[in-house]
């Protein structure tokens, strides 16, 4: 499933993306109400930076743009997910 032409929620399986299901488990995306919940009952000013580690597809990153972040960014071991990600922030 995509929305506008990103891809935030379709699953890819572990062995797909040529990761060890013994060490890494199925993801979801976790960009969600309960991340914003979270990130609406922290403060958060200008000066304040956040990585993501395990970033996916990047659907949490999308949701802490709508926050006043300093830098954002994540951390991604596949290749294939990293790609999905640049592709969904192009």
């Amino acid at each position: 499933m995509s929305i506008k032409g990103l891809d935030f929620l379709k699953v890819i399986p572990v062995e797909d993306l040529q990761l060890n299901p013994k060490i890494i488990s199925k993801g979801s995306p976790s960009g969600n109400r309960y991340l914003k919940d979270l990130l609406k009952n922290i403060e958060i000013n200008i000066n304040d930076s956040i990585l993501d580690i395990g970033s996916a597809k990047g659907s949490a990153l999308r949701m802490m743009l709508k926050f006043p972040f300093k830098n954002i960014d994540g951390l991604e071991i596949s290749r294939e997910l990293v790609e999905i990600s640049n592709r969904n922030f192009q």
